[in-house]
Protein backbone atom coordinates (compact mmCIF):
# COMPACT_ATOMS: atom_id res chain seq x y z
CA UNK A 1 0.00 0.00 0.00
CA UNK A 2 1.45 3.37 -1.05
CA UNK A 3 -1.54 5.40 0.15
CA UNK A 4 -5.21 4.99 0.89
CA UNK A 5 -7.05 2.18 2.64
CA UNK A 6 -8.08 -1.32 1.58
CA UNK A 7 -10.52 -3.51 3.48
CA UNK A 8 -10.27 -7.31 3.29
CA UNK A 9 -13.66 -9.01 3.50
CA UNK A 10 -14.12 -12.68 4.30
CA UNK A 11 -16.38 -14.49 1.80
CA UNK A 12 -19.06 -16.76 3.27
CA UNK A 13 -20.93 -19.42 1.32
CA UNK A 14 -24.21 -17.49 1.54
CA UNK A 15 -22.68 -14.43 -0.17
CA UNK A 16 -22.34 -12.61 3.16
CA UNK A 17 -19.10 -10.64 3.48
CA UNK A 18 -17.51 -9.63 6.78
CA UNK A 19 -14.68 -7.15 7.25
CA UNK A 20 -11.74 -8.69 9.10
CA UNK A 21 -8.71 -6.55 8.27
CA UNK A 22 -7.86 -3.05 7.07
CA UNK A 23 -4.63 -2.12 5.29
CA UNK A 24 -3.20 1.37 5.12
CA UNK A 25 0.01 3.06 3.98
CA UNK A 26 3.03 0.71 4.14
CA UNK A 27 0.93 -2.41 4.66
CA UNK A 28 1.30 -5.61 2.65
CA UNK A 29 -1.65 -7.71 1.57
CA UNK A 30 -2.39 -10.34 -1.03
CA UNK A 31 -4.34 -13.48 -1.85
CA UNK A 32 -2.94 -16.25 0.34
CA UNK A 33 -5.72 -18.81 -0.05
CA UNK A 34 -3.33 -21.34 -1.58
CA UNK A 35 -1.31 -21.24 1.66
CA UNK A 36 -4.34 -21.20 3.96
CA UNK A 37 -5.96 -24.16 2.20
CA UNK A 38 -9.02 -22.17 1.13
CA UNK A 39 -10.77 -21.37 -2.12
CA UNK A 40 -10.49 -17.64 -2.88
CA UNK A 41 -11.39 -16.86 0.69
CA UNK A 42 -11.47 -13.07 0.61
CA UNK A 43 -12.20 -9.94 -1.38
CA UNK A 44 -10.14 -6.72 -1.31
CA UNK A 45 -12.13 -3.48 -1.53
CA UNK A 46 -10.69 0.04 -1.82
CA UNK A 47 -12.29 2.00 1.02
CA UNK A 48 -10.71 5.28 -0.11
CA UNK A 49 -8.83 6.46 -3.17
CA UNK A 50 -5.76 4.20 -3.19
CA UNK A 51 -2.31 3.84 -4.69
CA UNK A 52 -1.21 0.21 -4.69
CA UNK A 53 2.04 -1.32 -5.95
CA UNK A 54 1.57 -4.72 -7.59
CA UNK A 55 4.50 -7.10 -7.00
CA UNK A 56 4.79 -10.21 -9.23
CA UNK A 57 5.21 -13.53 -7.41
CA UNK A 58 8.81 -14.26 -8.43
CA UNK A 59 9.90 -10.74 -7.49
CA UNK A 60 8.09 -11.01 -4.16
CA UNK A 61 9.92 -14.24 -3.28
CA UNK A 62 13.23 -12.56 -4.04
CA UNK A 63 12.26 -9.64 -1.75
CA UNK A 64 11.41 -12.08 1.05
CA UNK A 65 14.88 -13.61 0.80
CA UNK A 66 16.53 -10.20 0.98
CA UNK A 67 14.33 -8.55 3.65
CA UNK A 68 13.33 -10.70 6.62
CA UNK A 69 11.09 -7.92 8.04
CA UNK A 70 8.75 -8.35 5.08
CA UNK A 71 8.79 -12.11 5.59
CA UNK A 72 7.71 -11.56 9.20
CA UNK A 73 4.79 -9.40 8.01
CA UNK A 74 3.66 -12.16 5.65
CA UNK A 75 3.77 -14.69 8.50
CA UNK A 76 1.61 -12.35 10.60
CA UNK A 77 -0.81 -12.04 7.68
CA UNK A 78 -1.15 -15.82 7.43
CA UNK A 79 -1.55 -16.11 11.19
CA UNK A 80 -4.32 -13.51 11.11
CA UNK A 81 -6.09 -15.42 8.34
CA UNK A 82 -5.99 -18.68 10.29
CA UNK A 83 -7.30 -17.00 13.45
CA UNK A 84 -10.14 -15.51 11.43
CA UNK A 85 -10.89 -18.92 9.97
CA UNK A 86 -11.41 -20.47 13.42
CA UNK A 87 -13.29 -17.45 14.71
CA UNK A 88 -10.70 -16.04 17.11
CA UNK A 89 -9.84 -12.89 15.15
CA UNK A 90 -11.30 -9.68 16.51
CA UNK A 91 -13.24 -7.71 13.89
CA UNK A 92 -11.33 -4.48 13.18
CA UNK A 93 -12.88 -1.14 14.06
CA UNK A 94 -13.74 0.95 11.03
CA UNK A 95 -15.66 4.18 11.37
CA UNK A 96 -17.61 6.20 8.84
CA UNK A 97 -16.71 9.58 7.38
CA UNK A 98 -19.48 12.06 6.55
CA UNK A 99 -18.85 15.14 4.42
CA UNK A 100 -21.35 17.92 5.15
CA UNK A 101 -22.32 20.80 2.91
CA UNK A 102 -25.07 23.45 3.16
CA UNK A 103 -24.97 25.52 -0.08
CA UNK A 104 -27.66 28.07 0.81
CA UNK A 105 -26.67 28.60 4.45
CA UNK A 106 -22.92 27.85 4.77
CA UNK A 107 -22.73 29.36 8.27
CA UNK A 108 -25.47 26.97 9.39
CA UNK A 109 -23.47 23.99 8.12
CA UNK A 110 -21.33 23.88 11.26
CA UNK A 111 -24.42 24.16 13.48
CA UNK A 112 -25.91 21.12 11.78
CA UNK A 113 -22.64 19.21 12.06
CA UNK A 114 -22.34 20.03 15.75
CA UNK A 115 -25.84 18.85 16.64
CA UNK A 116 -25.35 15.72 14.50
CA UNK A 117 -22.07 14.98 16.28
CA UNK A 118 -23.57 15.33 19.76
CA UNK A 119 -26.63 13.28 18.76
CA UNK A 120 -24.31 10.59 17.39
CA UNK A 121 -22.32 10.56 20.62
CA UNK A 122 -25.49 9.99 22.65
CA UNK A 123 -26.62 7.19 20.33
CA UNK A 124 -23.36 5.20 20.18
CA UNK A 125 -21.80 6.18 23.54
CA UNK A 126 -18.45 6.51 21.80
CA UNK A 127 -16.14 9.34 20.77
CA UNK A 128 -16.97 11.37 17.65
CA UNK A 129 -14.57 13.56 15.65
CA UNK A 130 -15.43 16.79 13.83
CA UNK A 131 -13.10 18.55 11.37
CA UNK A 132 -14.22 22.09 10.61
CA UNK A 133 -12.92 25.19 8.82
CA UNK A 134 -15.07 27.89 10.40
CA UNK A 135 -13.42 30.68 12.39
CA UNK A 136 -14.55 32.03 15.74
CA UNK A 137 -15.65 28.74 17.36
CA UNK A 138 -15.07 28.13 21.08
CA UNK A 139 -11.46 26.98 21.82
CA UNK A 140 -10.68 27.72 18.17
CA UNK A 141 -6.94 28.39 18.53
CA UNK A 142 -6.42 25.33 20.71
CA UNK A 143 -8.30 23.15 18.22
CA UNK A 144 -6.26 24.61 15.35
CA UNK A 145 -2.89 23.97 17.03
CA UNK A 146 -3.81 20.37 17.81
CA UNK A 147 -4.85 19.76 14.22
CA UNK A 148 -1.62 21.24 12.83
CA UNK A 149 0.45 19.16 15.25
CA UNK A 150 -1.34 15.95 14.21
CA UNK A 151 -1.43 16.63 10.48
CA UNK A 152 2.30 17.34 10.34
CA UNK A 153 3.19 14.31 12.49
CA UNK A 154 4.05 10.79 11.38
CA UNK A 155 1.59 7.90 11.51
CA UNK A 156 2.79 6.54 14.87
CA UNK A 157 2.34 9.93 16.56
CA UNK A 158 -1.16 10.30 15.14
CA UNK A 159 -2.09 6.80 16.34
CA UNK A 160 -0.74 7.53 19.83
CA UNK A 161 -2.76 10.75 19.95
CA UNK A 162 -5.96 9.01 18.81
CA UNK A 163 -5.52 6.36 21.49
CA UNK A 164 -5.04 9.08 24.08
CA UNK A 165 -8.15 10.98 22.91
CA UNK A 166 -10.26 7.85 23.14
CA UNK A 167 -9.49 7.50 26.84
CA UNK A 168 -12.05 10.24 27.38
CA UNK A 169 -15.25 9.62 25.45
CA UNK A 170 -16.60 12.87 24.04
CA UNK A 171 -17.10 14.89 20.85
CA UNK A 172 -13.79 16.32 19.62
CA UNK A 173 -13.48 19.37 17.37
CA UNK A 174 -10.36 20.02 15.30
CA UNK A 175 -10.03 23.23 13.28
CA UNK A 176 -8.60 22.23 9.89
CA UNK A 177 -8.40 25.79 8.53
CA UNK A 178 -4.60 25.42 8.17
CA UNK A 179 -5.19 22.91 5.37
CA UNK A 180 -6.42 25.71 3.15
CA UNK A 181 -3.06 27.48 3.45
CA UNK A 182 -0.71 24.48 3.30
CA UNK A 183 0.80 23.01 0.17
CA UNK A 184 -1.81 20.43 -0.77
CA UNK A 185 -0.86 16.72 -0.72
CA UNK A 186 -3.76 14.48 -1.73
CA UNK A 187 -2.26 11.20 -0.50
CA UNK A 188 -1.35 12.67 2.88
CA UNK A 189 -4.92 13.89 3.45
CA UNK A 190 -6.37 10.49 2.50
CA UNK A 191 -3.98 8.66 4.83
CA UNK A 192 -4.68 11.14 7.63
CA UNK A 193 -8.44 10.58 7.45
CA UNK A 194 -7.95 6.82 7.15
CA UNK A 195 -6.03 6.70 10.44
CA UNK A 196 -8.81 8.53 12.27
CA UNK A 197 -11.37 6.16 10.83
CA UNK A 198 -9.65 3.28 12.63
CA UNK A 199 -10.34 4.90 15.99
CA UNK A 200 -13.54 6.95 15.70
CA UNK A 201 -16.93 5.42 14.84
CA UNK A 202 -18.13 8.64 13.22
CA UNK A 203 -16.18 11.51 11.66
CA UNK A 204 -17.96 14.63 10.37
CA UNK A 205 -16.06 16.89 7.97
CA UNK A 206 -17.24 20.37 7.05
CA UNK A 207 -16.88 21.19 3.35
CA UNK A 208 -15.98 24.91 3.34
CA UNK A 209 -16.47 25.36 -0.39
CA UNK A 210 -16.53 22.98 -3.28
CA UNK A 211 -13.93 25.16 -5.03
CA UNK A 212 -11.11 24.40 -2.57
CA UNK A 213 -8.60 21.72 -3.76
CA UNK A 214 -9.18 19.64 -0.63
CA UNK A 215 -12.96 19.38 -1.15
CA UNK A 216 -12.98 16.79 -4.00
CA UNK A 217 -10.56 14.60 -2.04
CA UNK A 218 -12.71 14.68 1.09
CA UNK A 219 -15.87 14.06 -0.91
CA UNK A 220 -14.33 11.03 -2.64
CA UNK A 221 -12.89 9.64 0.60
CA UNK A 222 -16.04 9.91 2.70
CA UNK A 223 -18.72 7.24 3.08
CA UNK A 224 -21.60 9.66 2.62
CA UNK A 225 -22.16 13.27 1.55
CA UNK A 226 -24.80 15.02 3.64
CA UNK A 227 -26.34 17.69 1.44
CA UNK A 228 -28.32 20.00 3.74
CA UNK A 229 -31.18 22.07 2.38
CA UNK A 230 -33.77 24.37 3.87
CA UNK A 231 -37.00 22.85 2.61
CA UNK A 232 -38.67 25.17 0.14
CA UNK A 233 -35.83 27.72 0.20
CA UNK A 234 -32.91 26.15 -1.66
CA UNK A 235 -32.38 27.50 -5.15
CA UNK A 236 -32.82 24.74 -7.75
CA UNK A 237 -30.08 26.36 -9.84
CA UNK A 238 -27.60 26.25 -6.95
CA UNK A 239 -28.47 22.65 -6.15
CA UNK A 240 -28.05 21.55 -9.77
CA UNK A 241 -24.72 23.38 -9.96
CA UNK A 242 -23.39 21.42 -6.99
CA UNK A 243 -24.75 18.11 -8.24
CA UNK A 244 -23.16 18.66 -11.65
CA UNK A 245 -19.81 19.35 -9.96
CA UNK A 246 -20.19 16.14 -7.97
CA UNK A 247 -20.83 14.21 -11.18
CA UNK A 248 -17.72 15.69 -12.76
CA UNK A 249 -15.63 14.50 -9.82
CA UNK A 250 -16.16 10.97 -11.12
CA UNK A 251 -17.13 9.28 -7.87
CA UNK A 252 -17.22 5.50 -8.04
CA UNK A 253 -20.78 5.56 -6.69
CA UNK A 254 -21.68 9.20 -6.16
CA UNK A 255 -25.45 8.70 -6.29
CA UNK A 256 -25.47 6.22 -3.38
CA UNK A 257 -23.09 8.43 -1.40
CA UNK A 258 -25.45 11.42 -1.55
CA UNK A 259 -27.94 11.87 1.29
CA UNK A 260 -30.29 14.85 1.01
CA UNK A 261 -31.30 16.23 4.39
CA UNK A 262 -34.14 18.75 4.32
CA UNK A 263 -34.60 21.00 7.33
CA UNK A 264 -38.19 21.98 7.94
CA UNK A 265 -40.27 23.39 10.76
CA UNK A 266 -42.75 21.31 12.75
CA UNK A 267 -45.69 22.86 10.88
CA UNK A 268 -44.37 22.06 7.40
CA UNK A 269 -45.64 18.86 5.78
CA UNK A 270 -43.47 16.44 3.86
CA UNK A 271 -44.18 16.84 0.11
CA UNK A 272 -45.93 13.82 -1.41
CA UNK A 273 -43.74 13.73 -4.51
CA UNK A 274 -40.51 13.58 -2.45
CA UNK A 275 -41.45 11.27 0.40
CA UNK A 276 -40.53 7.98 -1.27
CA UNK A 277 -37.19 8.98 -2.76
CA UNK A 278 -34.16 7.00 -1.63
CA UNK A 279 -31.49 8.83 0.36
CA UNK A 280 -33.87 11.68 1.22
CA UNK A 281 -34.68 12.56 4.82
CA UNK A 282 -36.77 15.31 6.38
CA UNK A 283 -35.80 16.52 9.84
CA UNK A 284 -37.78 18.96 11.96
CA UNK A 285 -34.93 21.11 13.21
CA UNK A 286 -35.34 24.49 11.59
CA UNK A 287 -36.60 27.39 13.70
CA UNK A 288 -34.59 30.41 12.58
CA UNK A 289 -31.33 30.64 10.71
CA UNK A 290 -29.53 32.24 13.65
CA UNK A 291 -30.73 29.68 16.21
CA UNK A 292 -29.11 26.34 16.94
CA UNK A 293 -30.97 23.28 15.62
CA UNK A 294 -32.18 21.09 18.47
CA UNK A 295 -31.85 17.35 18.94
CA UNK A 296 -35.11 15.52 18.29
CA UNK A 297 -36.47 12.18 17.17
CA UNK A 298 -36.05 12.83 13.44
CA UNK A 299 -32.39 13.79 13.98
CA UNK A 300 -31.74 10.67 16.05
CA UNK A 301 -33.39 8.58 13.35
CA UNK A 302 -31.07 10.08 10.71
CA UNK A 303 -28.02 9.28 12.88
CA UNK A 304 -29.08 5.66 13.35
CA UNK A 305 -29.62 5.25 9.61
CA UNK A 306 -26.21 6.80 8.83
CA UNK A 307 -24.46 4.41 11.23
CA UNK A 308 -26.39 1.28 10.19
CA UNK A 309 -28.09 1.06 13.57
CA UNK A 310 -31.69 1.62 12.40
CA UNK A 311 -34.60 -0.11 14.10
CA UNK A 312 -37.86 -1.36 12.65
CA UNK A 313 -41.06 -2.28 14.49
CA UNK A 314 -43.59 -4.83 13.26
CA UNK A 315 -47.07 -4.98 14.84
CA UNK A 316 -49.30 -7.97 14.20
CA UNK A 317 -53.08 -8.10 14.02
CA UNK A 318 -55.47 -9.65 16.49
CA UNK A 319 -58.57 -7.50 16.90
CA UNK A 320 -58.95 -6.26 20.49
CA UNK A 321 -55.85 -8.25 21.44
CA UNK A 322 -53.79 -5.68 19.51
CA UNK A 323 -54.32 -3.32 22.45
CA UNK A 324 -51.38 -5.22 24.00
CA UNK A 325 -49.17 -3.29 21.55
CA UNK A 326 -49.94 -0.14 23.53
CA UNK A 327 -48.60 -1.68 26.74
CA UNK A 328 -45.41 -2.77 24.99
CA UNK A 329 -44.99 0.71 23.50
CA UNK A 330 -45.36 2.30 26.94
CA UNK A 331 -42.34 0.34 28.19
CA UNK A 332 -40.28 0.91 25.05
CA UNK A 333 -41.07 4.62 25.20
CA UNK A 334 -40.04 4.86 28.86
CA UNK A 335 -36.72 3.18 28.06
CA UNK A 336 -36.21 5.50 25.06
CA UNK A 337 -36.09 2.66 22.55
CA UNK A 338 -37.17 4.51 19.41
CA UNK A 339 -38.00 3.07 16.01
CA UNK A 340 -37.17 4.36 12.57
CA UNK A 341 -39.92 2.60 10.64
CA UNK A 342 -43.16 0.82 11.51
CA UNK A 343 -45.15 -1.78 9.61
CA UNK A 344 -48.40 -3.32 10.75
CA UNK A 345 -51.17 -5.60 9.64
CA UNK A 346 -54.85 -5.45 10.59
CA UNK A 347 -55.42 -3.87 14.03
CA UNK A 348 -51.64 -3.73 14.52
CA UNK A 349 -51.53 -1.33 11.56
CA UNK A 350 -54.02 0.98 13.30
CA UNK A 351 -51.90 1.12 16.49
CA UNK A 352 -48.76 1.56 14.37
CA UNK A 353 -50.26 4.46 12.40
CA UNK A 354 -51.18 6.29 15.60
CA UNK A 355 -47.65 5.88 16.94
CA UNK A 356 -46.10 6.89 13.60
CA UNK A 357 -48.05 10.14 13.55
CA UNK A 358 -46.43 11.17 16.82
CA UNK A 359 -48.97 10.02 19.42
CA UNK A 360 -47.41 8.71 22.63
CA UNK A 361 -48.46 5.36 24.07
CA UNK A 362 -50.50 7.23 26.67
CA UNK A 363 -52.16 9.31 23.92
CA UNK A 364 -53.10 6.09 22.09
CA UNK A 365 -54.57 4.66 25.29
CA UNK A 366 -56.79 7.74 25.63
CA UNK A 367 -57.82 7.63 21.97
CA UNK A 368 -58.83 3.98 22.30
CA UNK A 369 -60.93 4.86 25.33
CA UNK A 370 -62.59 7.70 23.41
CA UNK A 371 -63.13 6.16 19.98
CA UNK A 372 -63.27 2.39 20.60
CA UNK A 373 -64.65 1.68 24.10
CA UNK A 374 -66.58 -1.42 22.98
CA UNK A 375 -67.11 -3.60 19.90
CA UNK A 376 -70.51 -2.13 18.98
CA UNK A 377 -68.76 1.08 17.86
CA UNK A 378 -67.36 -0.66 14.75
CA UNK A 379 -69.88 -3.46 14.20
CA UNK A 380 -72.92 -2.68 12.02
CA UNK A 381 -74.81 -5.84 11.14
CA UNK A 382 -75.20 -6.84 7.52
CA UNK A 383 -77.02 -9.53 5.53
CA UNK A 384 -74.22 -12.14 5.69
CA UNK A 385 -73.75 -12.82 1.99
CA UNK A 386 -70.25 -11.28 1.80
CA UNK A 387 -69.61 -10.32 5.42
CA UNK A 388 -71.39 -10.21 8.76
CA UNK A 389 -70.82 -6.47 9.15
CA UNK A 390 -71.07 -3.58 6.69
CA UNK A 391 -67.90 -1.74 7.77
CA UNK A 392 -69.47 1.73 7.53
CA UNK A 393 -69.05 2.36 11.26
CA UNK A 394 -65.40 1.35 10.95
CA UNK A 395 -64.94 3.72 8.00
CA UNK A 396 -66.40 6.59 10.02
CA UNK A 397 -64.20 5.87 13.03
CA UNK A 398 -60.99 5.75 10.97
CA UNK A 399 -61.90 8.96 9.17
CA UNK A 400 -62.69 10.75 12.46
CA UNK A 401 -59.30 9.77 13.88
CA UNK A 402 -57.01 10.30 10.87
CA UNK A 403 -59.10 12.74 8.82
CA UNK A 404 -57.24 13.63 5.58
CA UNK A 405 -53.77 12.71 6.88
CA UNK A 406 -51.56 10.87 4.42
CA UNK A 407 -48.97 8.17 5.09
CA UNK A 408 -46.26 10.40 3.58
CA UNK A 409 -46.90 13.04 6.26
CA UNK A 410 -46.31 10.82 9.29
CA UNK A 411 -43.41 11.54 11.64
CA UNK A 412 -42.06 7.97 11.34
CA UNK A 413 -41.97 6.06 8.02
CA UNK A 414 -45.03 3.80 8.09
CA UNK A 415 -46.31 0.87 6.03
CA UNK A 416 -49.38 -1.30 6.34
CA UNK A 417 -50.36 -4.48 4.54
CA UNK A 418 -53.42 -5.95 2.85
CA UNK A 419 -54.00 -9.14 0.87
CA UNK A 420 -55.23 -9.18 -2.72
CA UNK A 421 -57.93 -11.82 -3.22
CA UNK A 422 -57.27 -11.92 -6.98
CA UNK A 423 -53.53 -12.69 -6.98
CA UNK A 424 -53.10 -13.89 -3.41
CA UNK A 425 -50.21 -11.45 -2.95
CA UNK A 426 -49.37 -9.07 -0.13
CA UNK A 427 -49.99 -5.41 -0.94
CA UNK A 428 -48.02 -2.81 1.02
CA UNK A 429 -49.37 0.73 1.40
CA UNK A 430 -46.58 3.30 1.64
CA UNK A 431 -48.52 6.35 0.50
CA UNK A 432 -52.03 7.74 0.27
CA UNK A 433 -54.74 8.47 2.82
CA UNK A 434 -54.20 6.59 6.06
CA UNK A 435 -57.86 5.86 6.80
CA UNK A 436 -58.29 4.08 3.46
CA UNK A 437 -55.07 2.05 3.80
CA UNK A 438 -56.08 0.96 7.30
CA UNK A 439 -59.62 0.09 6.19
CA UNK A 440 -58.09 -2.31 3.65
CA UNK A 441 -55.71 -3.75 6.22
CA UNK A 442 -58.46 -4.58 8.76
CA UNK A 443 -60.91 -6.22 6.35
CA UNK A 444 -61.08 -9.53 8.21
CA UNK A 445 -62.60 -12.23 5.94
CA UNK A 446 -66.23 -12.86 6.78
CA UNK A 447 -66.30 -9.98 9.24
CA UNK A 448 -65.87 -6.97 6.94
CA UNK A 449 -66.38 -6.84 3.15
CA UNK A 450 -63.32 -6.67 0.87
CA UNK A 451 -62.28 -3.28 -0.49
CA UNK A 452 -61.95 -2.75 -4.24
CA UNK A 453 -58.89 -0.68 -5.13
CA UNK A 454 -58.15 -0.44 -8.83
CA UNK A 455 -57.43 -3.97 -10.04
CA UNK A 456 -57.18 -5.28 -6.48
CA UNK A 457 -59.80 -6.77 -4.17
CA UNK A 458 -58.27 -6.31 -0.73
CA UNK A 459 -58.79 -8.10 2.57
CA UNK A 460 -56.97 -8.17 5.90
CA UNK A 461 -53.16 -8.08 5.68
CA UNK A 462 -52.77 -10.78 8.34
CA UNK A 463 -54.23 -13.39 5.98
CA UNK A 464 -50.94 -13.70 4.12
CA UNK A 465 -48.46 -12.36 6.71
CA UNK A 466 -49.49 -11.26 10.17
CA UNK A 467 -45.99 -10.09 11.15
CA UNK A 468 -44.32 -8.72 7.97
CA UNK A 469 -40.81 -8.11 9.35
CA UNK A 470 -39.25 -9.30 6.09
CA UNK A 471 -40.41 -6.11 4.37
CA UNK A 472 -38.45 -3.88 6.79
CA UNK A 473 -35.35 -6.06 6.43
CA UNK A 474 -35.55 -5.72 2.66
CA UNK A 475 -35.88 -1.95 3.13
CA UNK A 476 -32.50 -2.01 4.89
CA UNK A 477 -33.47 -1.57 8.54
CA UNK A 478 -30.89 -3.25 10.74
CA UNK A 479 -32.71 -4.40 13.87
CA UNK A 480 -36.31 -5.61 13.75
CA UNK A 481 -38.64 -6.07 16.72
CA UNK A 482 -41.90 -7.94 16.24
CA UNK A 483 -44.89 -7.93 18.59
CA UNK A 484 -47.17 -10.92 18.05
CA UNK A 485 -50.64 -10.74 19.62
CA UNK A 486 -51.99 -13.96 18.15
CA UNK A 487 -52.04 -16.57 20.96
CA UNK A 488 -50.51 -19.99 20.35
CA UNK A 489 -53.46 -21.55 22.18
CA UNK A 490 -56.92 -19.99 21.76
CA UNK A 491 -59.69 -21.68 23.81
CA UNK A 492 -62.10 -18.77 23.20
CA UNK A 493 -62.15 -19.26 19.41
CA UNK A 494 -62.90 -22.96 19.84
CA UNK A 495 -65.99 -22.21 21.94
CA UNK A 496 -69.01 -23.12 19.77
CA UNK A 497 -71.81 -23.40 22.31
CA UNK A 498 -73.88 -20.88 24.25
CA UNK A 499 -72.30 -20.03 27.62
CA UNK A 500 -75.29 -21.05 29.74
CA UNK A 501 -73.79 -19.71 32.97
CA UNK A 502 -74.18 -16.18 31.54
CA UNK A 503 -77.95 -16.64 31.13
CA UNK A 504 -79.67 -14.29 28.65
CA UNK A 505 -76.43 -12.35 28.17
CA UNK A 506 -74.79 -15.53 26.93
CA UNK A 507 -77.61 -16.08 24.43
CA UNK A 508 -77.34 -12.46 23.21
CA UNK A 509 -73.55 -12.71 22.75
CA UNK A 510 -73.90 -16.02 20.92
CA UNK A 511 -76.19 -14.59 18.25
CA UNK A 512 -74.75 -11.05 18.02
CA UNK A 513 -71.18 -12.34 17.63
CA UNK A 514 -71.68 -15.92 16.44
CA UNK A 515 -68.82 -18.43 16.92
CA UNK A 516 -68.25 -18.60 13.15
CA UNK A 517 -66.52 -15.18 13.34
CA UNK A 518 -63.94 -16.45 15.83
CA UNK A 519 -63.57 -19.70 13.92
CA UNK A 520 -62.78 -17.87 10.66
CA UNK A 521 -60.28 -15.61 12.39
CA UNK A 522 -58.65 -18.50 14.26
CA UNK A 523 -58.28 -20.46 11.02
CA UNK A 524 -56.43 -17.54 9.48
CA UNK A 525 -54.25 -17.01 12.58
CA UNK A 526 -53.24 -20.69 12.75
CA UNK A 527 -51.93 -20.44 9.21
CA UNK A 528 -50.10 -17.22 10.13
CA UNK A 529 -48.58 -18.84 13.19
CA UNK A 530 -47.15 -21.66 11.09
CA UNK A 531 -45.80 -19.20 8.51
CA UNK A 532 -44.11 -17.21 11.28
CA UNK A 533 -41.88 -20.20 12.05
CA UNK A 534 -40.22 -19.68 8.68
CA UNK A 535 -39.86 -15.93 9.13
CA UNK A 536 -38.06 -15.81 12.47
CA UNK A 537 -34.79 -15.06 10.64
CA UNK A 538 -36.09 -11.57 9.84
CA UNK A 539 -36.52 -10.61 13.50
CA UNK A 540 -33.95 -9.79 16.14
CA UNK A 541 -36.57 -10.31 18.83
CA UNK A 542 -40.31 -11.02 19.12
CA UNK A 543 -42.54 -10.09 22.06
CA UNK A 544 -45.57 -12.34 22.64
CA UNK A 545 -47.93 -10.97 25.32
CA UNK A 546 -50.08 -13.59 27.05
CA UNK A 547 -53.54 -12.56 25.87
CA UNK A 548 -55.04 -16.07 25.68
CA UNK A 549 -57.95 -15.15 27.97
CA UNK A 550 -59.18 -12.37 25.66
CA UNK A 551 -61.21 -12.66 22.49
CA UNK A 552 -61.17 -10.93 19.13
CA UNK A 553 -63.97 -8.53 20.10
CA UNK A 554 -63.10 -7.88 23.77
CA UNK A 555 -62.49 -4.17 23.24
CA UNK A 556 -64.08 -3.41 26.62
CA UNK A 557 -61.14 -5.16 28.31
CA UNK A 558 -58.71 -2.59 26.92
CA UNK A 559 -56.95 -1.81 30.23
CA UNK A 560 -56.40 -5.47 31.06
CA UNK A 561 -55.09 -6.23 27.56
CA UNK A 562 -52.78 -3.19 27.58
CA UNK A 563 -51.41 -4.35 30.94
CA UNK A 564 -50.58 -7.75 29.44
CA UNK A 565 -48.42 -5.97 26.89
CA UNK A 566 -46.64 -3.98 29.63
CA UNK A 567 -45.93 -7.17 31.59
CA UNK A 568 -44.41 -8.90 28.56
CA UNK A 569 -42.18 -5.94 27.65
CA UNK A 570 -41.02 -5.46 31.26
CA UNK A 571 -40.13 -9.14 31.60
CA UNK A 572 -38.10 -9.05 28.38
CA UNK A 573 -36.60 -5.59 29.01
CA UNK A 574 -32.99 -6.73 29.69
CA UNK A 575 -32.92 -8.52 26.33
CA UNK A 576 -34.56 -5.61 24.54
CA UNK A 577 -31.94 -3.20 25.90
CA UNK A 578 -29.13 -5.53 24.92
CA UNK A 579 -30.34 -5.84 21.34
CA UNK A 580 -31.73 -2.40 20.58
CA UNK A 581 -29.70 -0.05 22.78
CA UNK A 582 -26.33 -1.61 23.55
CA UNK A 583 -25.41 -3.34 20.30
Amino acid sequence: MISGEVGIFFNYNNDRKELYSVHGKGSIFGEVSFLAGETHSSTAVCMTKCKIAHIPGDVFLQILEEDHNIAIKVIKLLSSRFRQRIGNQEIPHIGKIFSCIYPDLPLRNFKMIRILAYTTFKEIHDSVMVFYFLQGVENDEENKKLFEKLYLSNEDTIIDCCEELLLKKQVYFLNAYSLLKMEFNENKLIDFLSIFRRFFSAIFVEIPSIDFPISPVILKTCDNILFFERYGATSIAIKELYLEQFRQMDFLDHQNKMIFVYEKSIKEKTPFEEADKNNTYYIKTFVEEELEPQENQSLRRLVRILLNRSRGLTLGGGGARAFAHVGCLEVLETEQIEFDAIIGSSMGAVIGALYAMGASANDIRKMIEKYLPRSEVILDKNIPTVSFFKGKKLNTLLNNVFKDLRIEELDIPFYCTATDLVTGKMIVFDRGFIDFALRCSVSLPGIYPPIKFGEYVLIDGSVINNLPGEFLKEKGYNKILGINVTPLVDPISSQTEIEKEKGLKGVYEYFSLPPILNIINRSVSIQGRELLKYQLQFFDYILQPDITEFGLFDFHFRDQIIEKGRIEALEKLPKLKEIFLES
